[in-house]
């Protein structure tokens, strides 16, 4: 049994390596309410996937540049801190943090109303946008943090449909014009579920994919003949989903351009942001039914990860026979 990984820089689009948010939309996006909204001048932008806890900093240690890119949250623990330095050593460290510029400041329920003040005091002298949370700083990183590993993954456009099909979530690949969309029209009749067509977003969590369309293509499907189709309005809301973890690729490949495996015995792996995801090549030819195939390979998909092989039961039945 062989591994095969195949470079994928033909359906590679781009790769976003550098991303920021700008903090408005981000409090927007969130529902925080930013206590000094009218004030600001300077919305900055955050520009990395963390809240900094600043306990360190108050306390006088400064060993990096995370302040002007990270939110910074203050919590019990940092209140505590505060609490325990005099007034002039807690405004100088203050002072080094927001000359740092940081695009936001959170301060939970668990900082005093006097530390509140003094925080507010230094947002209004450095233009620093606050929210007060009237819940724990770990309930806030907790959920914000979602939304921010999300936005700051690392993600790339890749040529493709992207459909569920049996609770499988399949990235269907292939030279342009060898029958994808038709593919997924069929699919989505047969009551599977629609992401993407054209080009995908794939987005990597760990060791998990997430695929999920463009906003200017969301919904809809091109196909040759018929034009465009809102899968949305004419299949309905059943048929669509906004996001799908990628377990399988699909490669649709015409049938007399490839050696294909004919006893499943061979390992195709796809190759997207420095991971892989495993991959079936699909012959096509005029007669097969592609939907079909793709239907069946979802199957088998399952059947293998529960440990049912049919090319080690033959050659189980095979060893048994001698």
């Amino acid at each position: 049994m062989s591994n095969k990984v195949k470079e994928n820089n033909d359906n590679l689009i781009n790769i976003k390596s550098t991303k920021s948010i700008n903090v408005l939309q981000f409090c927007n996006d969130n529902q925080l309410d930013v206590y000094n909204k009218d004030l600001i001048k300077n919305w900055r932008d955050i520009k990395r996937p963390s809240i900094n806890r600043i306990g360190l900093e108050i306390l006088g240690y400064f060993d990096n540049d995370s302040l002007s890119k990270n939110i910074i949250g203050l919590g019990t623990r940092e209140s505590n801190m505060m609490d325990s330095l005099s007034v002039d050593v807690l405004e100088n460290n203050l002072t080094k943090i927001f000359s740092k510029e940081p695009p936001l400041v959170i301060c939970s329920n668990g900082v005093s109303e006097k530390n509140k003040n003094l925080i507010l005091k230094y947002c209004q002298k450095f233009d620093t946008p606050i929210v007060l949370a009237d819940t724990s700083l770990s309930f806030l990183i907790t959920n914000i943090g979602i939304y921010i590993a999300e936005f700051f993954a690392p993600e790339t456009f890749v040529h493709g449909s992207l459909v569920v099909v049996n609770g499988v979530g399949v990235l269907i690949i292939g030279d342009s014009g060898i029958g994808k969309s038709e593919a997924v029209i069929e699919l989505i009749q047969r009551g599977h579920i629609f992401i993407s067509d054209d080009s995908v977003i794939i987005k990597r969590f760990g060791h998990n994919f997430i695929g999920t369309s463009p906003k200017i293509t969301q919904n809809f499907l091109e196909s040759r003949g018929l034009g465009l189709i809102n899968i949305k309005k004419i299949y309905g809301e059943k048929s669509i989903k906004n996001k799908t973890n990628i377990d399988l690729v699909i490669e649709l490949k015409k049938d007399d351009s490839f050696n294909f495996d004919r006893l499943g015995n061979e390992n195709y792996f796809y190759e997207t942001l420095n991971g892989k995801i495993k991959k079936i090549l699909l012959p096509v030819r005029l007669g097969r039914n592609a939907a079909s195939l793709i239907e069946i390979a979802t199957l088998l998909f399952f059947s293998k990860k529960d440990g049912v092989d049919a090319y080690t039961e033959i050659q189980e039945r095979i060893k048994n026979a001698e």
